[in-house]
């Protein structure tokens, strides 16, 4: 019998030692989940805190053009009112809907005078319509760039060039 006991304690021994080895593998796996999880919380932590900054700068920058945009639009104001006292002061206040010219091609020019500052105009035969208004200045500007038929006629040439080309 006791070389039945000595084989008992031996695989005894033996089964304590693969349950001691099992259980400090265990041991090691737990410290690797352990460590792989504070990795994972500090980069989250890392991400949340980067997430944060990201917002507040964005935050800031909407802030700043916000700002910058309630300054252009008093500046823009501004101007305006500038540029409405000088033109009543030079009588340039004359703004009317419709204009009628003596001629299909000084509509059709000052039409196209209108688009190019980008106004919305249409012609019906001499008749020129800007819902946006037709200044006095607009047309005396439109008059100096084209002040007869031919420099009418080229100025429509030029146009209907560039669309076919």
């Amino acid at each position: 019998m006791s070389g039945a006991a000595e084989r008992a304690q031996a695989d005894a021994t033996a089964e304590r030692r693969r349950a001691d080895a099992l259980q400090t593998k265990l041991e090691q796996v737990k410290a690797q989940a352990a460590a792989r999880e504070a990795e994972l919380e500090r980069t989250l932590a890392s991400e949340r805190a980067a997430m944060v900054a990201r917002e507040r700068t964005w935050n800031e920058t909407r802030r700043r053009l916000e700002d910058d945009k309630a300054a252009a639009q008093r500046v823009a104001a501004q101007l305006n009112a500038e540029l409405q006292q000088r033109d009543e002061a030079q009588g340039l206040t004359d703004v009317q809907e419709t204009l009628t010219l003596g001629s299909v091609l000084e509509a059709m020019s000052l039409r196209r005078f209108l688009v190019d500052q980008g106004l919305a105009a249409s012609v019906q035969r001499a008749v020129v319509t800007c819902p946006a208004g037709i200044s006095a200045a607009a047309v005396e500007a439109w008059r100096a760039l084209f002040p007869d038929a031919a420099a009418q006629r080229a100025q429509l040439r030029a146009v209907v060039a560039r669309i076919a080309a």
